[in-house]
């Protein structure tokens, strides 16, 4: 995944080499931080990299499952894992962390201890067919975009679902247009 930075630079997520690339404007390479992956083909490596307020990177690595916190240097500084398919995490402003559980259908949220204090999974909302949650975007409103890759059920749910990031894990909104999108991976709201 790529994304624009405050400084106007953008992050991408590089597979093969496992790498977090920040690109100015000018399409010149500011930094590369190595990413620490036991995935050898390139495909699983990472999907989504975010840089921390502290200058670190928050990477999500699919195949192994995990989620990484490197410093510029690539040293891991803390790790979760143990959840599948791992397509995205965001570190909230509490210091925590939500992490996408692909195939497992739930999105959590974790404690720097790696306590789960949050989950939203398919049965908060078994309407809506979730499949793989595979990104995620906390809103300014505190509420949570939730991204449902439909891989191998295409045309039976939901591809985005705002959800309240609350105890009651309200469904505010979802957009399920199969006739324009048969899957998606990633779902971003612009602006926000």
């Amino acid at each position: 995944g790529c994304k624009r930075l405050a400084n106007g630079n953008t992050l991408v997520a590089e597979q093969g080499p496992c790498q977090a690339v920040e690109v100015n404007p000018q399409g010149q390479i500011v930094h590369v931080t190595p990413l620490t992956t036991t995935v050898e083909g390139h495909h699983l490596q990472v999907r989504n990299v975010h840089k921390l307020a502290n200058g670190n990177i928050l990477a999500a690595h699919e195949g192994e499952g995990a989620v990484r916190e490197v410093d510029p240097s690539g040293k891991v500084v803390w790790e979760y894992t143990g959840v599948t398919n791992t397509g995205d995490a965001q570190r909230l402003p509490n210091g925590n962390t939500l992490i996408c559980c692909g195939t497992q259908k739930r999105l959590i949220e974790v404690t720097r201890d790696k306590r789960i204090v949050w989950e939203f999974s398919d049965k908060d909302a078994p309407d809506l067919n979730i499949t793989w949650i595979s990104s995620l975007q906390q809103l300014k409103n505190g509420n949570l975009l939730i991204g449902n890759f439909m891989r191998g059920k295409e045309g039976q749910g939901a591809h985005a679902i705002e959800v309240t990031h609350d105890k009651k894990k309200r469904v505010v909104w979802k957009w399920d247009d199969h006739t324009l999108i048969q899957s998606l991976t990633t779902v971003r709201a612009i602006g926000e």
